[in-house]
């Protein structure tokens, strides 16, 4: 009878160790994971984090590497951040949204939590069909990269990046590149202070009718070639510079294709007004 018990007992003791290690691995097997998912039928990317994704209709990618779903790009008319995603943590937006040329629609970005994004080089770059990005709500404190985020988003008519947080941001290269659409863009409280490349940073914004760079903190760029190129509907191509250390070497023909069109380097001076303060104004 004794033996009778043990044995009992060692074998319920194994099954218990049976079912908790199938318990284990269906929870590992289950797991949240932040994916996105390609549906043909209604062209729409939609992005998931849950352990859902073995059920999902479609083609699903994960969150590795640099946007997966890059070859069905002109396919997707519609993006799609599912509440689940609000508990995702990515840590790079890297031409997410590139070229999808025919994207007219970008639903629940509220649900993508960037805080830990420290890439968002040419995040919406060449999303020309889209009207409108509500980005108000990025939190971008982490971010190092902002190349070509918005580049070539020529039909978006508004754009608030009042928020932004730049303080550890170094590359800024064409980040409103051919953002023609745009009237007024408000980047006065950027924080330049670590950027080295503004190369053509709102080149081809040819419909902004003002812009104010007067802080811009510039100490550390190397590159400022074509910054304001065919900025055409600026009222006379002014553009404030304040205490810009590269006001006295922006005279050059080569450095004024910065400031607009090379053929109107001749017509640039600078002009000093109250507190030293230095305006670089088209004639």
């Amino acid at each position: 009878m004794v033996q009778t018990t043990r044995f009992f007992t060692r074998s319920m003791g194994r099954w218990l160790m049976a079912l908790l290690l199938v318990m284990l691995s269906s929870l590992a097997t289950r797991a949240a994971e932040a994916y996105a998912c390609f549906t043909p039928e209604n062209t729409t990317l939609t992005f998931y984090y849950d352990d859902q994704r073995s059920t999902r209709t479609g083609t699903t990618y994960l969150l590795i590497g640099n946007a997966p779903w890059y070859d069905i790009r002109t396919s997707v008319t519609k993006v799609v951040f599912d509440p689940t995603f609000a508990d995702a943590r990515p840590t790079s937006g890297f031409c997410w949204f590139y070229e999808m040329t025919n994207l007219t629609t970008i639903e629940g970005l509220n649900y993508l939590n960037t805080e830990n994004m420290t890439n968002m080089n040419g995040m919406f770059a060449y999303c020309s069909s889209l009207t409108s990005i509500d980005v108000g709500h990025f939190n971008t404190a982490n971010s190092v990269n902002m190349g070509g985020m918005f580049c070539g988003c020529s039909g978006v008519s508004s754009l608030d990046v009042s928020n932004f947080n730049t303080s550890k941001v170094t590359n800024m290269y064409g980040m409103f590149q051919d953002c023609s659409g745009l009237t007024t863009l408000d980047v006065s409280h950027f924080n330049t202070s670590k950027v080295t490349n503004m190369y053509g940073m709102f080149q081809d914004c040819s419909g902004l009718t003002t812009l104010d760079v007067s802080h811009f903190n510039t100490s550390k760029v190397i590159t400022m070639g074509s910054m304001f190129q065919n900025c055409s509907c600026l009222p006379s191509m002014w553009v404030a510079v304040g205490s810009w250390v590269m006001v006295r070497t922006m005279l050059t023909p080569a450095i004024c294709s910065m400031v607009a069109r090379a053929w109107w380097a001749d017509r640039v001076r600078i002009t000093t007004i109250a507190l030293s303060r230095r305006i670089i104004s088209m004639l």
